[in-house]
């Protein structure tokens, strides 16, 4: 690697691919992943490969992490990547985890199709959007089919899904959790139950980190591949918790208990209160015991921040700190919030994707989305409107995305100018089902119908083609339940400090309710975000139940608000 000239993604390498009549060389590589570290010690440390590279190719280096638009469009299956690009960007051919010979083979013989059929190669990428079927409606067929899909995926022996490698699904537990939950499906229980037991049993978790693992080699979670994702404990965490809420296992709490210490003590940074994106895999260390690791230095963390899944973090730390009652937990989600907007988000212009001291890449969808979530969810878990203004201009930027005529939102916008080299917009299904729930969410904090409806312009644009994902539908599918059964909707109106008002607003936070809502309101201060909600002002506290736009109860005795939730259920 250090003898060869690899390029940083710009616009620049495809000016001088085309200046020089050369293909565009990309690999693909992820700083956690040893086997880039196996690729580049094999492949891009032997001088005859060099030399072909830097004789036929403008060779570009590209973390999947840093750029996670261009990981999007050119990955070839996996990491590493190698990827031939013409000077248009459209893509010639390509590879995952390959050989040395297997990529000596692909780097020879793609730089002399290229000179034999340089007219020929490639294709105009477009902009990749779906035709939306206008007689495909939004309906709750759509959660009983992805409902299905997951039972078919249960591993019943093992837990998880599929009977090969076992990747961690949060989503995918998410939405079981959900579904059971609404129609105490007692096959969703046992999905459930026996995932979250079997992670925590086998090898793919660590009891002495208190992390787990990014996936097992094996469906018996014998076989873990060490490294340890952001994403993964925040994701695994709000799964523990609800389902501690749910089935009252406190073992379930204890996991969820363990990997906050984790994050805490190894991703967290003390100086920003931020958190890191990964650690390094090292199968020998994570086979010790605490003792033992005390005299080996313990695999290095990354050093950069991502908005994504950074506000994801805030998420679920946010919600720990309510379901246990521990306000350090709570306000460590905040404090990464503040992080976020304070280094991270240029008003009217959205979310940065990258911080390493400073911040890179503006206006990814998927850190305007993840972060539209923390605000969210920071409103319903702290009680402050703070929020609710930077939740607007965050969507109204957004919207800028928004697909004219098909009613979905692009991963980059017209004007994010810095992406012109991919010649063509994106969209995922994962992406527009979390938007779709976010602006479901959003019109019930902020009384904006046109929120709720362009929710469903989203999901539409999705109806007719989401089957193709099988249970990676869930986030979708969630979002769609949500849409088509409005959520409880909890508003908490008095004085803040009174103490009456704090005690409903924190047994709301706790209870355990799928898709609630939740918005303190304080009469005295916030008279405008009342009055848009069209409740009364009084002088004692109450707690409005509402669910669509019909008020289902009052309640002003704290000591009956969680029987007043949970018989809302349904």
């Amino acid at each position: 690697m250090a003898d060869l000239s690899w390029r940083d993604w710009n616009e620049s390498v495809f000016e001088d691919a085309k200046a020089s009549n050369r293909p565009v060389l990309l690999y693909l590589k992820v700083s956690w992943c040893r086997f880039c570290r196996e690729l580049e010690n094999a492949v891009f440390d032997d001088p005859e490969i060099v030399a072909a590279i830097e004789r036929s190719y403008v060779p570009v280096c590209v973390d999947k992490e840093e750029f996670p638009q261009v990981d999007e469009r050119y990955n070839q299956g996996g990491w590493p990547t190698l990827a031939v690009l013409t000077a248009g960007g459209e893509v010639i051919t390509g590879g995952s985890d390959l050989t040395l010979d297997e990529a000596r083979g692909l780097i020879d013989g793609a730089a002399q199709h290229y000179k034999e059929h340089e007219d020929e190669v490639g294709f105009d990428f477009h902009e990749l959007f779906p035709e939306p079927d206008a007689t495909k409606e939004v309906t709750h067929e759509i959660v009983d089919h992805v409902g299905r899909a997951i039972l078919d995926a249960f591993d019943r022996r093992h837990g998880g899904f599929g009977n090969g490698q076992k990747f961690p699904h949060p989503e995918s537990l998410d939405f079981a959790i959900l579904y059971y939950a609404k129609t105490r499906n007692p096959a969703f229980q046992e999905l459930v139950q026996k995932t979250l037991t079997a992670m925590t049993e086998g090898r793919l978790f660590d009891p002495v980190s208190g992390a787990f693992f990014r996936y097992c080699a094996t469906r018996d979670w014998r076989q873990p591949h060490t490294e340890i994702l952001l994403d993964t404990q925040t994701g695994f965490l709000r799964n523990y918790l609800e389902g501690y809420q749910l089935f009252g296992r406190d073992d379930f709490r204890v996991t969820a208990t363990k990997v906050l210490s984790y994050l805490e003590h190894t991703l967290r940074d003390p100086e920003t209160g931020a958190y890191f994106g990964s650690q390094d895999a090292d199968d020998v260390y994570y086979t010790l015991d605490e003792i033992q690791r005390r005299d080996r230095k313990a695999p290095p963390t990354e050093s950069s921040v991502y908005s994504n899944s950074l506000a994801s973090t805030v998420s679920s730390l946010l919600k720990a700190g309510s379901v246990l009652q521990d306000e350090a937990v709570r306000e460590r989600g905040r404090t990464a919030l503040h992080f976020l907007l304070e280094n991270m988000y240029l008003p009217g212009r959205g979310m940065y994707h990258s911080w390493d001291g400073s911040p890179h890449i503006l206006g990814l969808l998927t850190d305007q989305i993840h972060v539209a979530r923390a605000l969210v969810h920071a409103v319903q878990y702290t009680g402050d409107n703070q929020y609710l203004p930077i939740l607007e201009d965050l969507l109204q930027t957004i919207r800028k995305k928004e697909s004219a005529n098909h009613g979905g939102f692009y991963d980059i916008s017209e004007d994010d100018l810095q992406f012109t080299q991919t010649r063509r917009r994106n969209t995922t299904l994962l992406e527009n089902g979390i938007m779709a729930e976010v602006l479901v969410r959003a019109s019930c904090l902020l009384a904006e119908p046109e929120y709720h409806d362009l929710a469903g312009r989203t999901l539409q644009a999705f109806a007719s083609h989401y089957q193709l994902s099988g249970y990676h539908t869930a986030p979708y599918a969630r979002a769609v339940e949500l849409y088509c059964h409005s959520p409880l909707q909890v508003f908490v109106v008095g004085a803040k400090g009174n103490e009456a008002r704090e005690r409903m607003l924190q047994l709301a936070q706790a209870t355990y309710v799928p898709s609630k809502v939740i918005l303190a309101i304080d009469p005295e201060t916030e008279g405008e975000l009342l009055q848009r909600h069209g409740f009364p002002a009084s002088d004692a506290p109450v707690a409005y139940l509402c669910r669509e736009h019909a008020g289902i109860a009052e309640v002003t005795d704290p000591d009956q608000l969680v029987g007043r939730m949970q018989a809302s259920v349904g």
